[in-house]
């Protein structure tokens, strides 16, 4: 039952009177209509006005999204997805049915019409594969005597010590597990030890688990995708045949019953079969983790393997005889190491694997150690990195590059640490000594270039004795102080004088924040840094500084002072500029260009 007669609050909990709900499609803005009854043959009003308690009959159709606002358009909340129910008739109640597969069939015959949406059936077809236990589990201690490294257990346990587990008491500190061939041999009922554990109660414990024999592990039933099969009526089709089985295809069909009373509990009677079809494939599922953990600890002593083969230590092509049924592919990486000394080995990829003979060929790409062994141990490996860079001769301290590659050295008394930008103080590398400009001190950056901070270059002055402006271009990147010095500057008018900053797209006249000052403030300036009216008479001198300020914005700020020689006065400025890209260029100018210079001269410095 679906209420029609709602009641809305506002946000204290009380009718909301006179309040409006919008009516829209579901996740959308789009007006979509509501009804008076379940009709659906007279539309509500979008709003819909809700009356003085704030209720409203509402019917809807499909889903839609609810916009509730006060009467003054308000929004109180906004739901979506509401969605109308409608009841059904019976279509049909559950439905179980199976089949027994040949390994060619894919066209099966359903007892019961179930239409064409292969998602409303679910579709379980048995994976097969079975394994059964090769051995029992066996466990055996042993009390040892002084020196004593052979032992005789109650079974014959092969000769593969990757099989069994072999743990040794080791004073205070409990069992410790022992390495095969490296710490101890098996042939059949014989158990050698490498090292006696002494005179000791208990001082050997041997384990053997169960090892599962077949080619597949059981995965009992698995649900398929509806894309692997078609439905049409009674007709159930796959796109490839089932394997050969008895009763290994079932389908369900859940109830589409959504009705009265009796047809749910059909219904109910349905989805118990499902949950006992369930049960029964949790059990199953169960029952194939246990042995697929069996079959991982076997599968992980089948990438372990021994050889008494005698080869000699080198690159190229190698040929070992191993156990049988391993799991070495082509194409893996494998390291084979003298069981005695594993730094003399082999690194390569595997060419070919016979499983049932146990011939195993290399390719070997990496070696380490020498000499003709015959007893080796091989297991999987990885592929290693690229070998890094030679670094030229001098004072040598080791550096071992990682994945395999050679051991190189580094001058270490020329340069102590390579972290980041650190100061080198002008040392030498490879026999180089760098020159920083302006007796500022050299860093060697995180891009392997120097810098130098601190220096100070001084450009050449230049004649004011014509023009209307002077312009420094060329100024390298990383500026971080520039200095304008004024030598008996004069002009031939009364123009203030200007100075302005560029880029890489020209000088710049707009967007300058500042004031200068004569003998009464002037300003603000916005088409450069000046420094107030003038006289045609009148010559100074004195600098003016700018200073980066942020170089995520390329904003300068500048302050300068400039002193009347043929009479007493002084001039000062001071503002801000943003640049649209890295400063390359400064010039000095007068307002509007008007004056053009006659005496004196000009020139700048810079910092890094």
């Amino acid at each position: 039952m679906t209420p029609p007669y709602l009641e809305f609050q506002d946000a204290d909990g009380l009718p909301l009177t006179g309040g409006k709900v919008f009516t829209y499609a579901a996740g959308t803005s789009d007006p979509k209509a509501a009804f008076t009854d379940s009709t659906e043959t007279v539309q509500l009003p979008n709003p819909i006005i809700l009356d003085a308690a704030g209720r409203a009959v509402i019917w809807i159709s499909g889903s839609y999204k609810f916009v509730i606002t006060d009467s003054a358009d308000n929004i109180i909340r906004t739901v979506d997805n509401v969605t109308s129910f409608n009841a059904t008739a019976a279509a049909s109640n559950s439905y179980f049915q199976s089949f027994s597969g040949n390994g060619s069939q894919t066209v099966f015959t359903l007892s019961t019409d179930l239409g064409t949406d292969e998602n409303s059936i679910m579709v379980f077809i048995d994976q097969g594969g079975s394994n059964t236990v090769g051995n029992t589990p066996f466990f055996q201690s042993f009390n040892s005597i002084a020196a004593q490294t052979v032992f005789t257990v109650a079974q014959n346990l092969g000769t593969d010590p990757a099989a069994i587990s072999v743990y040794v008491l080791d004073g205070a500190k409990g069992y410790d597990i022992k390495r095969p061939v490296t710490d101890f041999t098996i042939s059949g009922t014989t158990l050698t030890l490498t090292v006696s554990p002494g005179a000791v109660s208990n001082a050997v414990l041997v384990f053997k688990n169960p090892i599962l024999t077949g080619t597949t592990i059981g995965k009992g039933f698995e649900i398929q995708n509806p894309n692997t099969y078609t439905l049409s009526g009674t007709s159930l089709t796959f796109i490839a045949a089932p394997a050969t089985g008895t009763n290994n295809i079932m389908v369900f069909a859940p109830s589409t019953l959504v009705g009265a009373a009796a047809s749910s509990a059909a219904a109910a009677e349905g989805f118990a079969d499902a949950a006992n079809l369930s049960a029964v494939n949790a059990a199953a599922s169960e029952v194939a983790a246990a042995a697929s953990a069996v079959t991982a600890a076997n599968q992980a002593a089948s990438f372990i393997g021994t050889s008494t083969t005698s080869v000699t230590i080198g690159t190229g092509a190698k040929s070992f005889t191993t156990q049988t049924g391993k799991n070495f592919v082509v194409g893996e990486f494998i390291t084979v190491a003298y069981s005695v000394s594993p730094a003399n080995y082999m690194w390569g990829q595997v060419t070919s694997y016979n499983s049932g003979t146990g011939a195993l060929n290399v390719n070997v790409i990496t070696i380490g150690g020498s000499g003709t062994q015959a007893s080796w141990t091989i297991a999987l490996s990885g592929e290693r990195g690229v070998q890094g860079p030679a670094i030229s001769d001098g004072d040598k301290g080791d550096i071992i590059v990682s994945g395999g590659g050679n051991i190189w050295n580094v001058d270490t008394t020329v340069v102590a640490t390579l972290t980041g930008a650190q100061a080198l103080t002008n040392k030498s590398v490879n026999g180089v000594t760098p020159t920083a400009a302006g007796g500022g001190t050299n860093f060697l950056a995180d891009d392997g270039t120097y810098k130098t901070v601190g220096g100070i270059t001084l450009r050449t002055p230049i004649a004011t004795t014509s023009g209307t402006s002077v312009d420094f271009n060329s100024i390298p990147p990383g500026v971080k102080r520039i200095t304008m010095m004024l030598n008996s500057v004069s002009t031939n008018g009364s123009s203030s004088l200007y100075l302005q900053l560029g880029d890489s797209g020209g000088v710049e006249t707009t967007g300058y924040l500042g004031s200068g000052f004569q003998t009464s403030a002037n300003g603000p300036f916005t088409t450069g840094f000046g420094f107030g009216g003038g006289t045609a008479a009148n010559i100074v001198s004195g600098s003016i500084v700018f200073n980066l300020l942020d170089a995520s914005t390329n904003t300068w700020t500048a302050c300068g002072l400039l002193g009347g020689s043929n009479a007493a006065f002084v001039y000062y400025t001071a503002g801000s500029k943003a640049l649209s890209s890295v400063l390359d260029r400064v010039r000095l100018t007068t307002q509007a260009g008007a004056d053009t210079f006659d005496g004196g001269s000009v020139s700048i410095s810079y910092e890094l």
